[in-house]
């Protein structure tokens, strides 16, 4: 039967090229609007996740308490709980800030603060938003500081030789202090600067590598610092349709002590918008695919049809069972779908960097230069994007997607030989034989 298969294969070379060539473009096309719908997706839900400070509260005379945190923690579509924070530029005593970079070079004369780093106390440190999704930012040593101790950059500690359990020094207004490491943290993602650089070395203090975090009650104990804590919060909601119930449950709760802000509306509703318009985009566009790649499927294979029903006339009138033609044209299709399956593999393989990287500047990425318009002097891509879409490889090779791939090709099979081979099965040998 295998070798009456590739018979019939090479006695039909066009249509079986025509037929493998239209799988492969349908698989491919599903492949890549796949592809760009899940990265509007993420971009969209990536892009609330990081900058989505949907709801500000102001205490006002009342006192945030811990009872207070915790139910807003708990509250279904909230996302994070941010509370007070300040940042201060230290300068490390017996240790060296990180200059590693891409980009342009950066003129080594020392300037003000080129040995400097910021520390960053945030109330409830666990709900930063580099550290809530865990994306490009996430813990790999240690643990948190929730009372004591600081977070460092894995690339500042193997710099400086450091561990978890290691005391560092810092100075801040003429004021040395020592702290313990607690965490370690790592950045994924590349300090790079630009022509723009205006702030000489000083372009360091802006690096993700050189920010050392600590809860904020220890920084009010440590520094002296004013204590705002219960004053005000923010909330991070996961998508701006739930804005409205997140502050109907606390308007509830609260019963009139606090003043709510709805922050979604304005920029971030209308940068979701957006990408809900792309994300919709790109769903009529897998639905196009599948529809025209069907049509454009059963027109090429009703050519080949007509092939197929002569042949399995040829083999009946010879002395063939109608389950053996039957189960020889299954094979061909069958082998039909196989042959795509690979090349479409291949072809994914060698394009799909090339393409995401077009994809990637030419769809995506603002037009206008951002470092012009708002002057900005270093990128860290991946970090604090905004609602900024990127294709990555995950976007295209995943299990959802080969499910789905998978799904087309049995699709592609069932639509290019049941009813062929149902056709056969119902008819006599000398109309198959003779079928104009």
């Amino acid at each position: 039967m295998k070798n009456e298969m590739w018979i019939f294969i090479r006695r039909n070379k066009g249509f079986s090229i025509a037929v493998c060539i239209t799988i492969i473009l349908l698989l491919l096309c599903e492949a890549f609007s796949l592809m760009l719908n899940s990265a509007t997706e993420r971009g969209r839900d990536e892009g609330y996740i990081y900058n989505g400070e949907a709801i500000l509260i102001d205490a006002q005379e009342s006192k945030l308490s811990e009872e207070d945190y915790s139910f807003l923690s708990s509250l279904d579509h909230v996302t994070g709980v941010s509370g007070s924070f300040n940042e201060f530029i230290i300068e490390p005593v017996d240790t060296k800030n990180v200059k590693e970079h891409t980009g342009v070079e950066v003129d080594p004369v020392k300037t003000e603060n080129s040995e400097g780093m910021v520390l960053l106390a945030w109330q409830g440190l666990k709900n930063y938003d580099l550290f809530r999704k865990e994306k490009n930012v996430h813990l790999v040593k240690g643990r948190f500081p929730e009372e004591k101790g600081v977070m460092v950059e894995k690339r500042y500690a193997e710099l400086n030789k450091l561990d978890v359990g290691d005391r560092i020094s810092f100075s801040h207004n003429e004021v040395t202090f020592s702290v313990e490491i607690v965490g370690i943290y790592y950045v994924d993602s590349e300090f790079r600067v630009l022509e723009e650089n205006t702030k000489g070395g000083d372009v360091f203090l802006y690096s993700p590598y050189n920010t050392v975090y600590m809860e904020y009650a220890y920084a009010v104990d440590l520094l002296g610092i004013d204590d705002t804590r219960g004053n005000a919060c923010s909330l991070f909601v996961d998508r701006p349709e739930n804005v409205s119930s997140v502050v109907d449950r606390i308007s509830d709760y609260a019963g009139g002590r606090w003043s709510l802000y709805d922050n979604s509306t304005g920029y971030l509703e209308r940068e979701c918008s957006i990408i809900g318009i792309l994300e919709g985009i790109t769903t009529l566009l897998r639905i196009l695919v599948f529809a025209a790649g069907s049509i454009i499927l059963l027109i090429v294979i009703s050519f080949i049809y007509e092939r197929i029903k002569k042949d399995a006339g040829i083999y009946l009138v010879l002395g063939d069972s109608r389950n053996r033609v039957w189960r020889r044209s299954l094979l061909v299709f069958a082998m039909f779908c196989f042959i795509s399956l690979l090349i479409m593999i291949v072809l994914t393989l060698v394009i799909y960097k090339p393409v995401l990287a077009e994809l990637n500047s030419a769809l995506f990425q603002n037009s206008v230069d951002q470092s012009e318009v708002f002057g900005v002097f270093y990128e860290t891509p991946g970090i604090r994007n905004g609602f900024h879409i990127v294709i990555e490889r995950s976007d295209l090779i995943n299990a959802g997607n080969l499910l789905r791939e998978t799904g087309l090709l049995c699709y592609s099979f069932l639509i290019a030989s049941v009813l062929p081979t149902i056709s056969v099965m119902k008819s006599e040998p000398k109309d198959l034989l003779y079928h104009e």
